[in-house]
């Protein structure tokens, strides 16, 4: 596990680790945008 023991990890491990975080922020934006339009939506239809 990386930060126990003294593991340290390669620059292009931790290149990809800030990216993945930046792309897991991106997909949790969109999926709370797209929870909203559909209970957006789901009311709309429901009027």
């Amino acid at each position: 596990m990386a930060g126990s023991g003294g593991d340290v990890m390669a620059p292009s491990e931790r290149e990809e680790l800030k990216r993945l975080r930046e792309q897991v922020r991106e997909l949790e934006l969109r999926k709370e945008i797209l929870r909203k339009a559909a209970r957006h939506f789901a009311k709309e239809m429901g009027r």
